[in-house]
């Protein structure tokens, strides 16, 4: 009788320090599968972006939400978005186009060839929608990929208009009632299409119960990452990651509030007993601009073998706002508690007279006690990759320590080198490393 051949799964995903975080991807599938019982039952779902501020609205109206960049991340970080990106691209779609749009575009097209999706894909992959809303913050795609998804899917694209900066300079307290104006509008407008699609009217009582369980949910996401400031770093960039999806996409459910109680609990733990993630901690590292390469995650893991430790990350981050429970509107405290969030570090960045996205580094830095900040230049992001170099120029007239660039990509592990990445780091942790001991000299630390 042959010997039967043992198939052996290349690990792609980082190796994790918490045991919460280790559980995460568990949390993240269930999110997928409930999606994928609600078509089965019959029950709408949507796909959302990031900021439509319409979770609690599509919970609120028995809607069960996927986020389709939560996808994209998630796709690359299980070598899934190579295959989806092709497909994106035999299509006719540019490979300088956002990686998440890509993973998300070729998705619905093999779904389309196939006409079933695959369960074999990424979490089984996502659910049909009924209705898809995006929003314009943030970049171009978020609302052109949505638009071109229609090619694929022939259902309502609802697309809220949603501010999220503040020219620098302005006082964001001056500029509140009008974003918030606006905003709220905005929602009702989205309200009245999702009714009318729908065919039932919205339960703003319940809109008001998951909007409070939202802020329950970012407060404590908050909590975990400042707690992250103790030495030894009791949690790095790539657990943080893998959490991430319960305090950036799903807050309005309770699973993901008591999932960062969890986590907090843990981390208080850690800290409490001087617990760190390596042995020894030699340089603390701040990933700066740029989102991660969820197709090499394993990055984290290469500094931590070389006693570097990412202990905080400028993306993917939220802060906690002032109590917005007053506000007898569901939607006025929705978008004020995000407005508030979002407003966090302008006013410290106006004293700096700089935009708010390097002042915020520049506090980390300080707060996480950072010795080296690592940028991650975006071949298919450019709201997340401009700015780069002028960013690591200004670090320099607030601090000495090293700030280091590396080009690759979201999800297309096709952009670059891991061994390339790998040799890069290695000068970057040598320069920080010497960095770090003129300091120490100087009596600086």
């Amino acid at each position: 009788m042959a010997e039967e051949k043992k198939v052996v799964k290349v690990k792609t995903t980082a190796d994790k320090s918490t045991e919460t975080s280790k559980k995460a991807h568990l949390l993240v599938r269930k999110y997928y599968h409930e999606a994928a019982q609600a078509l089965q039952e019959g029950r709408p779902v949507a796909w959302l972006m990031a900021s439509t501020l319409c979770e609690e609205m599509c919970r609120a109206m028995d809607v069960t939400p996927i986020y389709t960049e939560n996808f994209g991340g998630t796709a690359a970080a299980m070598q899934g978005g190579i295959m989806l990106c092709e497909a994106c691209e035999a299509d006719g779609f540019s490979m300088g186009i956002c990686g998440y749009a890509r993973v998300g575009l070729g998705h619905s097209k093999l779904r389309q060839e196939l006409g079933r999706v695959d369960p074999s894909w990424p979490n089984g992959g996502m659910a049909d929608p009924d209705l898809i809303i995006g929003c314009s913050a943030g970049c171009e795609p978020r609302y052109k990929w949505y638009q071109a998804q229609r090619r694929y899917q022939q259902v309502p694209f609802l697309c809220p208009e949603i501010l999220d900066t503040y020219p620098v300079g302005m006082d964001p307290d001056d500029l509140e009632d009008y974003y918030v104006e606006l905003l709220v509008a905005e929602m009702y407008e989205t309200k009245a299409l999702m009714e009318k699609h729908l065919g039932k009217k919205m339960d703003m009582d319940k809109v008001a119960e998951y909007a409070e369980q939202s802020e329950r949910t970012r407060n404590l996401y908050w909590k975990c990452d400042e707690i992250r400031r103790a030495v030894p770093g009791p949690m790095p960039v790539e657990d943080m990651l893998s959490c991430m999806p319960f305090g950036f996409f799903y807050t309005a459910f309770k699973e993901s509030e008591d999932f960062f109680q969890e986590l907090y609990d843990e981390l208080a733990a850690r800290v409490k007993n001087g617990v760190g993630v390596i042995p020894e901690e030699k340089l603390r590292i701040l990933w700066g601009w740029g989102l991660p390469p969820w197709h090499y995650l394993r990055i984290f893991n290469y500094l931590e073998s070389k006693g570097a430790v990412a202990v905080m990350q400028e993306c993917y981050t939220n802060f906690c706002a002032d109590d917005c429970s007053q506000y007898s509107d569901p939607f006025e405290r929705i978008a004020r508690y995000q407005i508030r969030c979002r407003n966090h570090g302008h006013k410290e960045a106006n004293a700096r007279h700089l935009g708010v996205d390097v002042s915020r580094m520049i506090s980390y830095v300080e707060d996480y006690k950072c010795d080296g900040v690592i940028q991650h230049a975006l071949v298919s992001c450019r709201q997340r990759t401009i700015g780069q170099i002028a960013s690591a120029e200004i670090m320099k007239k607030y601090s000495t320590i090293p700030v280091m660039s590396f080009q690759s990509d979201l999800v297309d592990e096709r952009t670059a080198s891991q061994a390339e990445i790998n040799q890069r780091l290695d000068a970057f942790l040598e320069v920080a490393a010497v960095e770090k001991e003129r300091r120490q000299k100087a009596g600086l630390l």
